[in-house]
């Protein structure tokens, strides 16, 4: 007797990941840093983000692919993860404090990928940190 496979149809993921929050939000104000202001968003001294996206990601292409700066990305903020739920949402924080009354941009890169390999589409926001 032989053994048979017979597939009839199968689905290919060729959808790109996107990024559909973050914390903070895009054109955030007086992100605070290391104070606690209930009508704003509260970002600890050594500040903490998240990124959720639309997809399982592949937890191993994150590595450099999130950066953090406050010069237009000729330098950047290091960074550690912290956790990522359900490979949708990534946890992170800085190595250090972040500057008072700053403008910083985080990016995340194409070199994000979802389970199937897709690369992400870059998406970059800006926020400006309190007093």
């Amino acid at each position: 007797a032989s053994n048979t496979l017979t597939i009839t149809s199968f689905t290919v993921d060729t959808t790109a990941p996107t990024v559909i929050s973050t914390v903070p939000s895009d054109n955030s104000t007086s992100v605070y840093v290391g104070t606690n202001e209930s009508s704003n968003i509260m970002i600890p001294t050594q500040s903490s983000f998240q990124v959720t996206f639309s997809e399982n990601i592949n937890t191993n292409s994150i590595g450099g692919s999130l950066l953090l700066s406050s010069d237009n990305f000729t330098t950047c903020v290091k960074w550690h993860r912290s956790n990522v739920t359900q490979s949708y949402t990534l946890g992170m924080y800085t190595a250090s404090n972040l500057s008072p009354s700053t403008f910083y941009q985080l990016r995340v890169t194409t070199e994000v990928e979802d389970m199937a390999g897709n690369n992400l589409i870059q998406y970059t926001i800006g926020f400006t940190t309190g007093n």
